[in-house]
């Protein structure tokens, strides 16, 4: 063991700064050391169903589907792993008109089916090796890569051709005197020459034209041909495409991939920027959720689930910290004994006895959880831990610079964070919303996707009329510590999430109607 390695109350603490940084990092091999189960998740994903994985920024989305792509490779199901911030065109993206969104729609279903492409062509080669036929996976792929790359020409063509013949004959006599006499030479000569000439003049703009029965038929035939009759199709950034243009996406994806016998598509998506479905002349253009594809599972549900319970659960949490301590530390001090030394490890609670704390002001979002323990450790004092006060201090300080610093970009998400905060200042959290009016107004599902508020439970009240939200700690950091390190305002369970259920006094309800905003 290193001398440097800090085995004292500082292992935890040395470790937490470099956790934010490094959970950003998207290669294979750092989200497999750091992935950690959440209870209930993977059998559901692992369904051999049409699904899309809903969750905010920073739930672990991303981590969900890498996993999934490892554990069905590690069985031998192919599995095509697509990231779509790295798809389509830029310029697409940024035009307005109906030509533009079909442009750049057109743009990315080119992308995907060329990385499906590459993708097979991988997986073939692997078969290859393995000495299986590939012969009809290899005709299967030929056939999708041409009915991906027909071209069309918008404006006109114009297509000229041209014949020439030429018939060319010579003679020639020659008449020589000599000693020898009088003699006499003929050349005759027939030559025939022929061209033709075809020439292409176009005026417009090329553009693919995608064959999607050809599409269609191709794919099931490389499904068809793999060994396993299987093709796992996981498609991650569904959100990072303009909501205009993801209808058309889907679209394709239900009329090409959908149908086909053998493949399994999941998406993953923000819920609140997504659009899989638009009103079309002839019926509708996109995916039905709950029809075509499974709209059932959602990370945030799970999250929030677990801390909203009578009996709180924060072990994910500290095993997904260790799991990002001990990768930090395999990575800087190479050698197994890193992983034996954390197996009876038992610093963690001295290091950080506000570590249950740290995950409500997080509102249980992993990502958020990382990056406020990264200042966290960077604020406290070593001999001390990470206390309240720390958490508290950072949580501030991440609520200002990463949340806050979008909600006041725009004037009515800015009045309604101000309503809020008042109304946290007063001394509560939670507060309800009429599912059947204010539910879907984009201020609100703004702040719900910036992590301002949090949705913490769904169908309260008669009926099951409301949904019940909770103001982000960070909003209110400084009302939470004081010199001794406990909680100001002790009337507030905040600890178990100042849950709300039905046998208890309901919360004020939000009202928005337009410009209005009210209390009842």
């Amino acid at each position: 063991m290193p001398k440097r390695f800090p085995t004292d109350r500082g292992l935890w603490i040395s470790a937490l700064p470099h956790l934010s940084k490094r959970a950003e990092r998207s290669d294979e091999e750092s989200l497999r050391s750091t992935f950690v189960h959440l209870a209930g998740l993977a059998p559901r994903l692992r369904n051999e169903e049409h699904q899309i994985l809903f969750g905010r920024r920073g739930t672990g989305k991303t981590h969900a589907l890498n996993h999934l792509k490892q554990e069905l490779l590690g069985d031998d199901q192919p599995a095509i792993y697509i990231d779509l911030r790295l798809t389509g065109s830029a310029g697409g993206y940024y035009l307005s008109a109906e030509a533009g969104r079909g442009l750049a729609a057109l743009h990315v279903i080119v992308d995907i089916i060329s990385e499906v492409h590459t993708a097979l062509y991988a997986i073939s080669l692997d078969l290859l090796d393995k000495g299986e036929e590939i012969t009809a996976l290899v005709n299967g792929m030929d056939k999708l890569a041409a009915a991906a790359t027909e071209i069309t020409t918008d404006g006109s063509v114009t297509v000229a051709n041209e014949v020439s013949r030429a018939h060319t004959a010579t003679s020639e006599f020659a008449f020589t005197v000599s000693e020898k006499g009088l003699q006499a030479a003929a050349k005759l000569g027939d030559e025939l020459q022929a061209g033709e000439k075809l020439s292409r003049q176009a005026t417009g703009t090329e553009r693919p034209v995608l064959n999607f029965t050809g599409i269609a038929r191709s794919l099931q035939s490389v499904v068809s041909a793999l060994p396993t009759g299987r093709l796992w199709i996981l498609i991650d950034e569904w959100s990072a495409m303009p909501l205009d243009i993801q209808p058309i996406v889907a679209d394709f994806f239900r009329r090409c991939f959908l149908p086909c016998r053998g493949m399994i598509l999941k998406l993953a998506a923000v819920e609140r920027r997504s659009r899989f479905f638009a009103p079309g002349v002839n019926g509708y253009i996109g995916v039905e959720l709950g029809s075509d594809i499974s709209a059932g599972l959602d990370l945030d549900s799970y999250l929030t689930d677990g801390l909203t319970s009578r009996t709180p659960s924060t072990e994910f949490y500290e095993h997904l910290i260790k799991q990002h301590v001990r990768a930090y530390y395999t990575e800087k001090y190479s050698g197994d004994w890193v992983a034996e030394y954390f197996q009876y490890e038992t610093s963690f609670h001295t290091d950080f006895p506000a570590f249950s704390e740290a995950i409500y002001f997080a509102a249980g979002i992993p990502r958020d959880l990382l990056a406020i323990c990264s200042i966290a450790a960077q604020r406290c004092r070593p001999a001390e831990g990470i206390t309240l006060a720390d958490i508290a201090s950072a949580s501030r300080q991440y609520f200002i610079q990463e949340k806050e610093a979008q909600a006041r970009l725009s004037p009515r998400t800015r009045s309604l964070s101000g309503l809020l905060r008042d109304f946290a200042e007063s001394g509560q959290r939670r507060f309800m919303i009429d599912r059947d009016h204010s539910h879907e107004e984009p201020e609100l599902l703004d702040l719900l996707d910036q992590r301002i508020v949090h949705l913490i439970e769904r169908g309260i009240g008669p009926r099951g009329k409301f949904d019940v939200f909770a103001i982000d700690l960070g909003m209110v950091a400084d009302q939470f510590d004081n010199s001794d390190g406990r909680l100001l305002d002790r009337k507030n369970p905040w600890a178990n999430w100042d849950h709300v259920r039905s046998d208890q006094k309901l919360a004020p309800v939000l009202e928005i109607d337009g410009p209005r905003i009210t209390w009842h």
